[in-house]
């Protein structure tokens, strides 16, 4: 009852959140329903399923009438339901990417709740349970048979059978919008009936069948589905590893075990930074995706996984192994972290972390506080060994940020801008991320907000961040003197060559966002430079340490933390301007803040002073700033090359083609003009060759005054600041709305957006233009993108989703 009382007392503070002035004030609509929080989940439980019939259901040998699943279900599960059914946002829990995900079925409980007071059980598949028995304990409900029956018994029983039938009896129009009565929303209610409960259902919501809210399935996949499922709903063995994987999988456990303490360190700091990769060789042939894993088995016996909230939480074995685990789900786009292993990767470890001389005299302990320091866990490892792999895979990581444990982030996002520009500071001048002994000293400063969680206080936990980091940044400041760090395009890592990782752009989606190379765009509102400081403790704090089932606490402290490190990798990048330009330009950052927040980020004692004695950085203007990033860190065109109609920051561009050309008219629109275009647009321009039909993404960056609180966006929004970016290639895990026009009608296309005033005028360009959720070729269209995202991208592709596709 404490935690309780303690919770609704800081959530109710957050109105008045440090002093704000009335027009800052939150209003309490904006803040989440206090009446709605669920202390406990209602529990559903379900008859035991027959081992008979699970037994049947994974028979070896299948008679030669029956449906295969793998070359006969599966491609319909992945192009029609997958799409919406993955991840941690698949509704109901239901995840279909995998036939452990089937047998699992579904359940009632969230994944995603921003009220809940205490941690939920994480259910994490593979991870949390590994049997039927143990996910209906769990309270997961079926979606197939599981009892004694004969053919049509087996249908009657089968949940997934009654969804799709529902839906090819109550079909969608094939025009215009859907009927408001289907909730689209992105944080809707879900109902996720239980079998006994469905006929109830299908009598309230008679045309919600599956696929929900999309056209229904073909008659011959309905067909198919209808008799796989009437058979049994059976499952082959999955395809033995080839023997060059395995071999390949062998030599790489044996790297990342040997016994000694110096490797053993090494491999624990190796596993906690890829343990949301989706590891691939990329010299072979098999295009096998992996998870790192810790298990209690050594390598070449049977795998037993060691299952903890996150990667760096206690396992609770004396002797721990690092295995590859072989990722048996469809990869979506929405959590795929791509990680190519190869013999240059293992040269390039044993270079950076093997190779210095450094002593590991004792192994850290897993205590929360100490396991969630990564400058205390990983002293003993050179800080340039740590930041150099980090900088060699940076755009894979900062991707973590977005997707990692999450794969989409309802709560974090709006700590930052739509679209920003990331660069990193130099590792052979940088002595903030190189210098061991000053980030040992200033680790205490530099801890995460972990052991806060539990009895979580807004304004207490804004005032002890704020006090650390003010002492750290004094700390920091005083290391870049006695340094004599210049501010100038030195100070800034050149990246791994062409199309490298050395400047990124992060666009966000409203609750998504994507990370791009190179600097996409126009001129951005704020840019960051970051240290290695700054990115290990992002990483450590959005996803080492973040856990997607912990309560309202963990969630809002993470938040509030993460503005703290962006206001930090801003201040780095206002500091390779004048000073008095710098203030300046941060101050139109952040309009309408209240006073507490004001004095902290204006404070000019926190601003690195210029040394005079160290060169001094030429009185350059942001964009020039930025121009002389894009050169030193030597941007090149690649295959997400900005279309936008100023282009200083991509030298090297191809020659725009002819419908580039024609396209650059939609980059002068802005502010009113966008208002009835969504966060992200496919635009496909159809051709007479089709295959080779050009795909972009038309990007709306949504304006803010500022992004310097959780709640209360709305408030803060500047609609006639809002920009478009427009890019070749599919950008985004959620497109929100596809048009497709023949390139006859590009320059009508183009005129009627600009002439949009009202929402009948956006009725009129989707009616004519655009692929609505009721239009009668809408599963050609998206299969169509998804074949040429997987064509384009090769291993960097996974299917993108529909759950934020709008109807409009």
């Amino acid at each position: 009852m404490k935690r309780i009382i303690i919770t609704l007392v800081f959530l109710i503070s957050g109105i008045t959140l440090m002093s704000c002035s009335p027009s800052q004030r939150i209003p309490l609509s904006h803040l989440p329903d206090l009446d709605s929080i669920t202390l406990l989940p209602t529990n559903y439980k379900t008859p035991p399923p027959s081992e008979a019939i699970l037994k049947k259901r994974h028979q070896e040998k299948l008679p030669p009438n029956f449906v295969h699943f793998d070359k006969d279900v599966k491609p319909i599960l992945d192009s029609r339901c997958v799409v919406c059914h993955a991840c941690y946002d698949a509704p109901c829990q239901l995840k279909l990417g995998a036939t452990e995900g089937i047998e699992r079925g579904a359940t009632k409980m969230k994944v995603y709740d921003g009220k809940r007071l205490f941690p939920a059980q994480p259910t994490r598949l593979f991870t949390d349970a590994h049997s039927v028995a143990e996910w209906r304990e769990k309270d997961f409900f079926p979606v197939l048979n599981e009892q004694e029956g004969n053919n049509e018994t087996t249908l009657d029983n089968s949940l997934l059978y009654h969804v799709i039938k529902l839906k090819k009896e109550q079909p969608l129009p094939q025009q215009g919008l859907l009927p408001k009565s289907f909730k689209l929303e992105n944080y809707r209610d879900l109902s996720c009936p239980t079998p006994d409960a469905f006929p109830e259902f299908k009598k309230e919501h008679p045309q919600w069948g599956m696929p929900y809210g999309l056209p229904g399935l073909k008659p011959e996949e309905h067909e198919t589905l209808t008799q796989w499922l009437k058979q049994g709903a059976t499952f082959p063995p999955r395809k033995a590893i080839s023997k060059e994987t395995n071999s390949l999988i062998t030599e790489w456990e044996s790297f990342l075990n040997q016994p000694d303490k110096k490797s053993q360190l090494i491999s624990r700091y190796i596993y906690e930074h890829l343990a949301f990769a989706h590891l691939y060789f990329d010299d072979s042939n098999d295009p096998t995706f992996f998870s790192l894993v810790r298990s209690s088995s050594p390598p070449k016996e049977k795998l037993t996984i060691i299952a903890t909230p996150r990667p760096y939480d206690d396992p609770k074995f004396a002797k721990v192994y690092y295995r590859l685990q072989r990722v048996n789900e469809t990869i979506v786009d929405k959590s795929h972290l791509p990680f190519a292993l190869n013999q240059k990767k293992m040269e390039r470890l044993k270079e950076l972390f093997w190779t210095p001389d450094y002593r590991v005299h004792e192994l850290p302990k897993y205590s929360p506080k100490t396991a969630a320091n990564p400058f205390e866990t990983f002293a003993a490892i050179p800080a340039k060994s740590r930041y150099l792999f980090l900088l060699d895979d940076a755009h894979f990581f900062i991707s973590n940020f977005i997707k990692g444990p999450v794969c989409w982030g309802p709560i974090a996002l709006n700590v930052i801008n739509d679209r920003f520009f990331v660069t990193f500071t130099n590792p052979e001048i940088d002595p903030v991320s190189t210098d061991d002994n000053f980030l040992q000293l200033a680790s205490p400063v530099l801890s995460l907000p972990a052991e806060l969680e539990d009895h979580f206080n807004l304004t207490v936990a804004w005032t002890l961040y704020a006090r650390q980091q003010k002492k750290y940044l004094q700390e920091k400041q005083a290391l870049l003197h006695k340094h004599n760090v210049a501010y100038n395009a030195d100070f800034i890592w050149p990246g791994n060559g062409p199309d490298g990782d050395g400047a990124l752009t992060i666009f966000r989606h409203h609750d998504s966002a994507t990370v791009l190379k190179g600097f996409i765009g126009d001129e951005p509102k704020t840019a960051w430079v970051i240290d290695y400081p700054i990115f290990e403790r992002i990483y450590y704090l959005l996803v080492a340490g973040f856990d997607v089932y912990g309560n309202v606490g963990h969630q809002l402290s993470t938040r509030l933390y993460m503005d703290f490190l962006r206001m930090e990798g801003e201040r780095n990048f206002i500091n390779f301007l004048p000073s008095e330009q710098g203030i300046s330009e941060h101050q139109r950052w952040y309009k309408s803040i209240p006073p507490r927040v004001e004095q902290f980020l204006f404070d000019r004692e926190l601003f690195i002073k210029k040394n005079p004695l160290a060169r001094q950085t030429p009185d350059n203007t942001k964009l020039q700033t930025l121009q002389q990033f894009a050169k030193r860190t030597q941007l090149t065109d690649n295959n997400y090359a900005m279309l936008n109609h100023w282009n200083p920051l991509q030298p090297g561009n191809k020659t725009p083609s002819p419908i580039d050309k024609v396209l650059q008219a939609l980059t002068q629109l802005n502010g009113k003009n966008l208002h009835h275009l969504p966060d992200v647009s496919y635009l496909r321009i159809k051709t007479t060759h089709s295959k080779n039909d050009p795909v972009y993404t038309l990007i709306k960056n949504k304006a803010h005054s500022s992004v310097h609180f959780v709640f209360g966006e709305d408030l803060r929004r500047l609609p006639k600041e809002d920009t478009l970016t427009l890019v070749r290639g599919m950008v985004g895990s959620y497109p929100n709305y596809i048009y497709s026009v023949p390139a006859g009608d590009l320059n009508a296309f183009i005129k009627h957006i600009h002439l949009i005033k009202k929402e009948k005028h956006a009725l009129t360009l989707n009616e004519k233009w655009g692929l609505r959720r009721t239009h009668p070729k809408f599963w050609d269209e998206i299969d169509w993108l998804q074949e040429k995202n997987q064509s384009d991208y090769g291993p960097y592709a996974g299917l993108f989703d529909l759950n934020r596709y709008l109807n409009q």
